[in-house]
């Protein structure tokens, strides 16, 4: 099996931008905002993916950090966790679930109500795969990069 850092490891060969990892108070300080929201807090395991990276982005998928940033000479702004939710649901009702990321067909999302990483359709929001891990959203999504 494939560990976390390995498969980070093959996203950065193929080009992937890397931050500044988060620190455990920006972290506490992200789950306060999403909890003042009625949203879940991060989960434990993409919180450990946050003190490697703050984020991620690749030509076709990013993974959202917890600290405001510019992704390039583009003056293109990552999204954060916090930020996604807010620029998601506006002021509806939180879903029970997460934004993390997004890739060419969809949202990376992770739902405390099912406890699982879900890949949603941009459209539909409808479940294309589920995971129980982190790690295995990063395997499926691996050639995305």
């Amino acid at each position: 099996m494939t560990d976390i850092k390995t498969l980070l490891h093959s996203f950065k060969a193929k080009g992937a931008k890397f931050y500044k990892p988060a620190s455990a108070s920006q972290v506490d300080f992200a789950n306060a905002l999403l909890k003042n929201n009625s949203y879940p807090e991060i989960p434990l395991e993409y919180a450990k993916f946050l003190e490697l990276s703050d984020g991620m982005s690749g030509s076709m998928i990013e993974f959202f950090g917890v600290v405001n940033k510019t992704r390039d000479s583009n003056y293109y702004a990552l999204s954060t966790v916090p930020s996604a939710m807010q620029d998601f649901l506006g002021t509806a009702k939180s879903p029970g679930f997460l934004i993390l990321g997004s890739f060419p067909l969809g949202y990376v999302s992770y739902s405390k109500t099912l406890s699982r990483y879900q890949l949603l359709d941009i459209t539909s929001m409808r479940e294309l795969a589920a995971a129980k891990t982190f790690r295995e959203v990063l395997f499926a999504l691996k050639d995305y990069v």
